[in-house]
């Protein structure tokens, strides 16, 4: 689903969520009240649709420093 958010981009639809995830609509939207609740998406200003949340963004930043670390102890 937060992949699905990330490609279709902010503002995706619950509709459009349906029509590309092999998910029933009921699904979609029980995943998605659990993902606004835990801030790893929020809900666009016009309520029409979501983007990606600040959870999210700590979990790319934290990605991101452990990266360098990660390359390294991979060549070992």
């Amino acid at each position: 689903m937060l992949e699905a958010v990330a490609e279709l981009g902010a503002g995706v639809t619950t509709r459009e969520l349906v029509d590309v995830l092999p998910m029933s609509r009921a699904t979609v939207y029980r995943i998605l009240k659990h993902l606004v609740a835990e801030e790893y998406l929020v809900r666009t200003p016009d309520l029409r649709g979501f983007a990606l949340g600040a959870r999210v963004r700590a979990l790319g930043n934290a990605a991101a420093v452990l990266a360098p670390a990660d390359r390294a102890d991979a060549r070992s």
